[in-house]
């Protein structure tokens, strides 16, 4: 007999939920925060957190750094003393963010405080689903209060809450949380806007449909379920979950202040260090902080001075020499590739290029200077616009004397689906409201420069460069639940990131979520027209979805031209058709002679096809171009081993590790050329280093082995090669095949 049971609508579950009961919750947070702070969560029962309170939320821990203690049935509406104890902790300075914080908190309680009173003033237009409409007014009225006091136990009288007044505005912000605002047009299209009377009877009447269609969803109709369900997921689940995303801010912003506050600069003279040390005078103690080094309470006075004489030559000025003098000093700090994480920046002292423009714009908040985040796909910039309407292109990693200053008068501004491009002069800019490039892609031809990504505020810019790198951090090593997470928590900041939904689409293409890669990745493209490298992957979700002719569609609208050619070409490898592949990359090579990733691409098929001299030549073309890629050397040892090249081999083997330390490919590589020279400590030293970096990897253990064996030491050889067919599944597998030949051989 079929289960008719239905389930009644309600927002509860929503509000009532606690998120760090969820695992995958659990783990995003910790990632978090060991990628943004010093802090390490510690889940407790609600018992132990209790007992816990009386001696704070956070304790010292043996890493120097700080454990905070968290109950996993915490709700939402907790979450705001929790970021009262993060804002006060150690190292946190930013007031001006508390505030900002705590002013979006008390907003968000008016907000849903007010969507109570919102319904409830409404309830006689709502002939069916009333009930759930008075529950869900008293359920949203009793979060928004609970939110500012943290008592969810309050009784809500209806009628009272009724005679509670609401404004206008109140009232347009509620309209989102049920789609009023984005329906209008198409109930009243004869009809100004603007027209209160409208726009009421309007709102009546698509609240009236929001309890209808929640009516008929308890009911058991399918076709109704899905459609609320879809309601509250696009209109009230974000809103409601934004404490969670506060913190997540709170933890972000705590690890910003912290590295600006500890991050020293290197002593310039390693002589008069070493002498230091002679004395037993600890230099790092010696050290100032970058922010100590350029006094920047003394730079805030200066420009504050300065602007009050509201000469706007002599404030621009002002505000470039201290723009330039900040971003001298960042320049001098190490780079390193993956160095975009704050703790990771603060316990390394290095950084890559949002870093760079984290630490550079961070510390340019500070004195009071305006600017914003963006720049191109693979590489972080600030644009510093100046009180004078200066415009400058600043990349924190070089000095200012490679800056880009916009000279001309005219920018070119293309909206974000690319339909609309126009001229911006620059005298339509206002210092004190950039809004015009938050909304659109901008370039400036005459100087070269040119942008496909949005310009955001620095608070919320920089936020989102993390959040994208910690989120593709997690789909490297395919954490993908968590890094699904940390993309949502990006959309929260900038719901129009191109650079987000591309990511989304990649972590949905490798859970074969195809139906939501497809979504995602076209929402990309659509704010990204002309980044073709993701119309590969659409046709891709397609292709793998078996829908073949919108896979060769989007595969068709990829000019001859373009680089993404190489990725089509990818594609075509993957799934065999080998020749198209190497024609169609060759093609592209043609017309882009500088693409790194063409040659190690075109290598890599060169290899499949024991083509190992083609193969050389085409690495060594691309190291040439970038001799900085670790994985381009690993692949052209490969080739070298392959033609007996062993001692070759090894070379390009310690450059690929010199460049990075963590390559367990690399190891691994290492040990088969010693094992070939017949060098086998250095074998199994290499053997036992990839292990170290990865005890997953059966390759490492059959290296392990061998070199194990070549020494004569064959007990030890033989739990080597059982540990190979321990994490392998695939009986047929040539690694396993080798190993069991090797047990053979040894357990005679």
């Amino acid at each position: 007999m079929e289960d008719t049971q239905t389930k009644e609508f309600s927002v509860k579950p929503l509000i009532e939920k606690s998120p760090f009961e969820d695992p995958v919750t659990q783990n995003f947070f910790t990632k978090w925060c060991e990628a943004n702070d010093s802090i390490v969560p510690k889940y407790l029962s609600r018992l132990e957190w209790n007992e816990r309170k009386k001696e704070g939320m956070f304790k010292k821990n043996s890493s120097s750094g700080y454990d905070l203690f968290v109950p996993t049935d915490l709700k939402l509406w907790e979450i705001n003393r929790v970021i009262s104890e993060i804002d006060k902790h150690k190292f946190f300075q930013g007031l001006e963010d508390k505030r900002t914080r705590d002013k979006k908190l008390d907003g968000l309680a008016d907000m849903f405080q007010s969507a109570g009173v919102y319904i409830a003033k409404r309830l006689e237009y709502i002939p069916q689903g009333k009930h759930i409409a008075e529950e869900t007014a008293k359920d949203l009225y009793r979060y928004g209060r609970a939110l500012r006091t943290g008592d969810y136990k309050y009784q809500v009288n209806f009628k009272d809450m009724n005679m509670e007044p609401i404004n206008s505005q109140q009232t347009a912000e509620i309209d989102t949380l049920f789609g009023v605002d984005k329906l209008d047009k198409f109930k009243h299209p004869e009809h100004a806007s603007e027209d209160i009377n409208v726009w009421e009877q309007t709102r009546q009447e698509l609240l009236a449909q929001f309890f209808k269609t929640a009516d008929k969803a308890a009911r058991g109709e399918a076709t109704y379920s899905r459609g609320i369900d879809k309601a509250v997921k696009r209109h009230l689940e974000k809103p409601i979950e934004t404490p969670q995303t506060l913190l997540t801010d709170a933890i972000y912003r705590r690890g910003v202040h912290e590295l600006l506050s500890e991050l020293r600069i290197e002593e310039p003279n390693e002589l008069i260090a070493d002498l230091f040390k002679t004395f037993g005078i600890d230099t790092e103690e010696q050290k100032k902080s970058l922010r100590d080094e350029l006094d920047i309470p003394k730079l805030k006075v200066e420009l504050d001075a300065i602007r009050k004489t509201r000469s706007i030559t002599e404030i621009g000025n002002k505000e470039r020499e201290i723009a330039f003098r900040i971003q001298k000093a960042v320049s001098k700090l190490p780079y390193e590739k993956r160095a975009d994480k704050p703790s990771y920046i603060l316990k390394h002292h290095v950084i890559n290029c949002v870093g760079a423009s984290l630490i550079g714009g961070s510390l340019l908040n500070e004195v009071g200077i305006r600017y914003m985040v963006g720049g191109t796909q693979d590489h972080s910039l600030t644009l510093l616009i100046t009180s004078d309407k200066k415009v400058y292109v600043q990349d924190f990693l070089q000095t200012p004397d490679k800056n880009i200053e916009l000279t001309k008068d005219t920018f070119m501004v293309k909206s974000l689906d690319g339909k609309e491009i126009h001229e911006l002069k620059k005298d339509d800019i206002n210092p004190d409201d950039l809004k015009i490039f938050e909304s659109a892609l901008i370039m400036h031809p005459s100087s070269g420069f040119f942008a496909n990504r949005v310009f955001l505020p620095g608070n919320i810019g920089h936020q989102l460069e993390v959040a994208n790198n910690f989120a593709a951090y997690l789909y490297r090593d395919k954490i993908y639940e968590e890094a699904i997470m940390a993309l949502h928590h990006s959309l929260a900041l900038d719901p129009k990131n191109p650079s987000t939904y591309r990511l989304l689409g990649h972590v949905f293409l490798n859970t074969k979520d195809y139906e939501k890669a497809i979504e995602s990745l076209k929402k990309a493209i659509k704010l990204d027209l002309e980044n073709f490298e993701e119309y590969v992957k659409l046709g891709k979700a397609y292709y793998l979805h078996e829908q073949f002719e919108h896979a060769d569609e989007v595969f068709n609208m990829i000019p001859s031209k373009s680089k993404a050619r190489v990725r089509l070409g990818e594609f075509y490898f993957e799934n065999g058709e080998v020749a198209k592949a190497e024609n169609m990359i060759k093609e592209a090579l043609s017309y882009h002679h500088d693409y790194v990733d063409g040659y190690a691409t075109l290598g890599h098929i060169y290899l499949t096809e024991d083509k190992y001299s083609e193969a050389i030549n085409v690495f060594k073309k691309a190291i040439s171009l970038d001799p900085t890629e670790y994985s381009i050397y690993n692949n052209l040892s490969v080739a070298c081993s392959e033609l007996g090249d062993f001692n070759g081999a090894i070379k390009i083997l310690e450059k690929a590790i010199e460049l990075n330390p963590e390559s367990t490919a690399s190891y691994n590589n290492l040990s088969h050329n010693y094992l070939k020279v017949g060098e086998f400590e250095k074998a199994l030293h290499t053997a036992r280093q990839a292990i170290k970096l990865d005890e997953t990897k059966a390759s490492s253990y059959s290296k392990l082995g061998n070199a194990l064996k070549s020494l004569g030491r064959y007990k030890e050889a033989i739990e080597a090669f059982k540990k190979v067919i321990e994490l392998v599944d695939d009986d047929k597998d040539k690694v396993v095949l080798e190993a069991k030949k090797q047990l053979e051989e040894l357990e005679k």
